[in-house]
């Protein structure tokens, strides 16, 4: 009896991404970021969350839009008819969390997918998964089914009429929304700001049975900078 073929795990499916982007002129996954998704989406994966806090121009923003695309196009996903499954960017402003649709776009033409852009994302064409922005406001992170969440410089986030970091609270809005789909994701991404905010206090709690967390600076995520550059700066 032949022996059946082990399934390919979601970083399977990652490494096979990102050597077709290569192949298409975008830059390698550095190693401390695939040795971080090894732990996250390898095939002994069993927490849901990772935190990580790495410094600027650590490769955050463009190896999260990877991991967003895998697990569009490789996920388990139970939709209903009528229903979507969305990738959730959140970010301090839609604007800014704009930039990673651009960067989905790239990765999705480079692969030959079919896609279309509306306002506020992209969605599939032959599949029932969207990718969507939203600022990091209660009232914009709730009513839909999440697949996956990715929270953008956590730290960063402001509130427009009080100065605060509203994180917690919408953290605790948009976590239900990944109630129906037991195999959704969520990264809280971050460089560092502060020690009091909900990015480091997710981050003190360390590793448990919710979460993985890493942590690096610019020139160990990154390996085309340099300390030397980075201290200047």
């Amino acid at each position: 009896m032949k022996r059946a073929e082990p399934a390919l795990s979601l970083f399977d499916h990652y490494v096979a991404l990102d050597a077709r982007l290569i192949e298409c002129g975008f830059p390698a996954t550095s190693p401390f970021w695939l040795e971080t998704l090894s732990r996250m989406l390898g095939s002994s994966r069993r927490a849901r969350r990772l935190c990580a806090r790495v410094g600027r121009r650590g490769g955050k923003s463009s190896t999260l839009c990877r991991v967003a695309v895998v697990l569009a196009l490789a996920g388990e996903w139970r939709i209903p008819p009528g229903d979507v499954g969305v990738v959730a960017f959140v970010s301090t402003n839609k604007s800014e969390a704009s930039a990673r649709i651009r960067t989905i776009a790239a990765i999705l033409a480079a692969l030959g997918m079919a896609y279309k852009t509306v306002d506020g994302g992209i969605d599939l064409v032959d599949s029932p998964i969207v990718f969507r922005v939203f600022a990091c406001t209660v009232a914009a992170v709730s009513g839909f089914t999440s697949i996956c969440i990715i929270c953008d410089e956590v730290a960063k986030w402001k509130n427009a009429d009080s100065n605060v970091n509203p994180a917690p609270e919408v953290l605790a809005a948009i976590r239900p929304s990944m109630a129906t789909q037991p195999n959704a994701l969520e990264f809280l991404i971050s460089s560092p700001m502060s020690v009091l905010d909900a990015h480091a206090e997710a981050f003190d709690e360390g590793e448990n049975d919710q979460q993985i967390i890493a942590h690096a600076a610019s020139w160990h995520a990154n390996p085309t900078l340099t300390e030397e550059a980075c201290r200047a700066l």
